[in-house]
């Protein structure tokens, strides 16, 4: 059996583990996970970013770090470093900067679990982790695999079509018990350089609308700017050599919310933890379950209890789906039920599925 990096000792200190979510593609979500790590990093707090879109790794390029390499420290794996900002992608793996990354799921599972569990992430205030857009393996993965996420920064742009995708972000995260920091509307009007005026290219107002809908946070806007295409076709980080336009104070603006925010979901959290650590060790353990099941139900699958060993410290439960029958899946889950077991239950050991 493969032996998988252990995801919850690796990141036992980082603070705050933030997911940037888009429904759809072209809404400019890697641009806003880029900035957000720069402005928290221009705040003097210490940034990483994990760039998880396995098959579009753009945050190389956005940042101008292209020619970064990964490089081996003993068992981990020493990220990319960029004025004191940790970054890891598949970009820098690659050979060539247009090759495909043509991977199964099991293979972008493995390479998450990696990026996790593998990059000598250190002490971080912040993990900021640019997800693909949609909802599939990779956000799962990430969803279910991080312990402790403070939740997730939906972005989406103002026009219906995005409004649209953004809605089943929204849901993927309630699905999955990711707190959601907030909707965060990007490419939010124009503003005319030569006469001033604004112009609402993709209309305004749509991000807010749904984040009411929703009762969720509303992040703020992010007016369309020519400057930050063209910084990142250079290879220029926007936030740092544009940071006196509109685009790049809203940025800040933006990082001051989710900090305020993320407090109050820290606190929420660490209450209802608190509470659940109250409850009998079978009580626990079913409330890790409950966790896990709404990733397993999406697939078709479930997973029931059948017994606890208390003094052997083992669980045995029953998986039912796919991943019953594929080696690689049924090893994955069993894994990360296993963390969530042992989060809320420290004296259980092994989780064995029957």
């Amino acid at each position: 059996m493969k032996d998988f990096p252990d995801i919850e000792e690796n990141l036992k200190n980082v603070e705050t583990k933030i997911a940037v979510l888009s429904g759809k593609g072209g809404v400019g979500k890697s641009t806003v996970a880029a900035n957000l790590a720069l402005a928290l990093a221009a705040k003097g707090k210490k940034v990483g970013l994990l760039d998880a879109d396995l098959h579009g790794p753009s945050i190389p390029k956005i940042l101008g770090i292209e020619s970064g390499k990964l490089t081996a420290n003993g068992t981990k794996i020493e990220p990319v470093k960029l004025n004191g900002l940790k970054v890891s992608s598949v970009g820098f793996m690659l050979k060539e900067k247009d090759a495909p990354v043509i991977w199964k799921g099991p293979m972008k599972i493995g390479a998450i679990r990696d990026f996790l569990g593998s990059i000598a992430w250190g002490t971080l205030d912040y993990l900021i982790i640019d997800l693909p857009p949609g909802t599939g393996d990779e956000a799962l993965s990430i969803a279910q695999l991080i312990p402790d996420p403070k939740g997730a920064v939906i972005v989406t742009t103002p026009q219906e079509i995005a409004l649209l995708n953004v809605k089943r972000s929204l849901n993927f995260a309630r699905m999955l018990n990711l707190p959601i920091i907030g909707v965060l509307e990007n490419m939010s009007g124009f503003i005319c350089p030569h006469c001033g005026k604004e112009s609402p290219l993709f209309k305004t107002g749509g991000g807010e609308k749904i984040a009411k809908e929703f009762g969720v946070p509303f992040l703020g806007r992010i007016p369309l700017d020519g400057k930050i295409v063209e910084a990142e076709d250079a290879g220029e980080p926007y936030l740092t050599k544009h940071r006196t336009r509109d685009s790049a104070r809203a940025f800040i603006e933006i990082v001051h919310r989710i900090e305020k925010i993320t407090n109050s979901l820290r606190i929420k959290r660490l209450r209802e933890e608190e509470d659940i650590m109250k409850g009998s060790l079978e009580e626990r353990v079913e409330k890790a379950l409950d966790k896990a099941r709404p990733t397993l139900q999406r697939d078709g699958g479930g997973i029931k209890l059948i017994g606890i060993d208390e003094k052997a410290g083992v669980v045995r439960v029953s998986l039912q789906g796919a991943c019953a029958g594929c080696s690689f899946a049924h090893t994955s889950t069993l894994k990360n039920i296993e963390g969530l077991v042992k989060r809320y239950a420290p004296e259980i050991k092994k989780v064995i599925a029957d």
